[in-house]
């Protein structure tokens, strides 16, 4: 028998699957910051447009909109500790890769660097940026995709009963990286 929440917004916590990604961003004053984020999807293929909630005057929806680009990138295993640590801590006060071994790389369309271990990275100029209560949605044209084929790649798959974060990997083959 299913029972009913009465705080919707703990519900929306507690039951998702989400393929959490890092939000990589940077400034007018050239300085690049990472965080976490859940709320993300796919949302047309013509043109490619991906889209991410951003906390409505964080410090990465403020760079976002600032520089109107942004780079998402889908977290390996071996980023998770980085993703958990990018999502606790505010870059507006700390220099979140100063305190990680993330890795960057140059972007090939944009100003926004890659993460280097990751898993895919997609470079993303924002089109749009839609208030939808405390979040803004951000919509990005994506520009440009890069994957590593060896690498797994890592979905936050929801909290255990005593809070903590529960991840799972899956690895996905494409044909072209098949041996002949």
């Amino acid at each position: 028998m299913l029972k009913r929440y009465t705080d919707i917004p703990t519900a929306m916590r507690r039951h998702s699957i989400e393929p959490t990604v890092f939000v990589v961003s940077r400034g007018n004053d050239g300085k690049v910051n990472v965080m976490a984020a859940g709320w993300n999807v796919k949302c047309s293929y013509d043109p490619p447009m991906m889209a991410v909630a951003l906390q409505k005057g964080h410090h990465t929806e403020r760079l976002v909109r600032e520089v109107g680009e942004f780079v998402l990138a889908v977290p390996s295993p071996e980023l998770r500790e980085q993703l958990e640590y990018v999502g606790s801590v505010s870059g507006a006060v700390t220099d979140k890769f100063q305190h990680t071994d993330l890795r960057t790389q140059p972007a090939a369309e944009i100003s926004v660097p890659l993460i280097a271990q990751a898993r895919a990275n997609f470079e993303c100029v924002l089109e749009q940026a839609v208030l939808t209560g405390d979040h803004y949605l951000c919509i990005g044209r994506v520009v440009a995709a890069h994957y590593d084929a060896d690498q797994e790649q890592l979905y936050f798959a929801g909290r255990s009963p005593t809070g903590d974060r529960v991840f799972q990997s899956v690895k996905t083959t494409f044909a072209e990286d098949r041996p002949n």
